[in-house]
């Protein structure tokens, strides 16, 4: 789905730029920029785990994969522009950051309606995908399904971009980066050694999807959320891309331990 104020060039200009990749042919530069302020304005105080720069490396990553499933063969239908508008928008409603999100969901309504001439139809097609994105509300909807006894639900491959664009971000040397800056915002320990300080122990505690070890010092959510993400992704180009990102957290979350352990330092441990 495209704007109807759409422009049949691929130039690059300020706005490209500034989002760091080429628009998709057709989406109108000025809907890329109006978007893009919208979420400056909404998300510009937010900390560095949920700020602009993650939604433009969400933005460009998303795109990127949905590009790449579609020269596979894998998603030949996939509405570019609406990965693009999804991607950027995809944080403003959160509720960690919000106390009301339907204010951000009208804000949205007024640009993509009035300066973009979205029908009220579109719009509320934008609105669903993006509330398709969140982790804790895509287990719910697979839990409910499962306790019907239902099949889970399809996801469209736009959202399926932007989810594994948005689930890499979370892993890797970015995703352990923003796991402490999220967890420094809300004066969260490291780790709790009264809890567990075992990887062994705390990989199978949290083995059960949405088990908790019951403490929300940061190394814990590496175990509740972290290590598993690369088992949701959606696309063969999200699969592939989480392999190395896994692999670097967990090397990371292994060598953790080690120091608080004194592992492999050869100290004495009497007088």
């Amino acid at each position: 789905m495209t704007s109807k104020n759409t422009t049949t060039t691929a130039t690059v200009d300020s706005t490209t730029s500034l989002l760091g990749i080429p628009l998709p042919a057709g989406m109108s530069p000025k809907l890329a920029a109006d978007v893009l302020e919208f979420v400056e304005a909404k998300m510009g105080g937010n900390d560095g785990s949920h700020d602009v720069e993650h939604v433009l490396r969400v933005t460009r990553t998303a795109l990127r994969i949905a590009l790449a499933e579609r020269a596979a063969g894998r998603a030949p239908n996939v509405d570019l522009a609406t990965v693009v508008v999804v991607a950027l928008l995809h944080d403003v409603t959160d509720t960690k950051y919000t106390a009301d999100p339907t204010e951000a969901n009208r804000g949205i309504t007024t640009i993509l309606v009035d300066k973009h001439q979205y029908t009220p139809s579109q719009v509320a097609h934008i609105l669903q995908l993006i509330e398709r994105i969140s982790f804790r509300k895509e287990q719910a909807t697979r839990a409910a399904a499962a306790a019907a006894g239902l099949p889970t639900p399809t996801i469209p491959v736009e959202v399926q971009a932007v989810q594994d664009a948005d689930r890499l971000d979370a892993i890797g040397a970015i995703g352990i980066a923003r796991c402490f800056t999220f967890g420094g915002t809300r004066h969260r320990a490291l780790y709790q050694s009264v809890v567990s300080t075992d990887h062994d122990d705390l990989m199978r505690r949290t083995a059960v999807e949405g088990s908790e070890v019951g403490s929300e010092a940061s190394l814990y959510h590496f175990y509740e959320k972290l290590f598993k993400l690369k088992g949701l992704m959606k696309t063969e180009t999200g699969r592939a891309m989480a392999e190395r990102r896994h692999q670097v957290m967990a090397d990371f979350v292994s060598e953790f331990w080690r120091e608080v352990h004194l592992d492999g330092d050869d100290l004495p441990l009497t007088e």
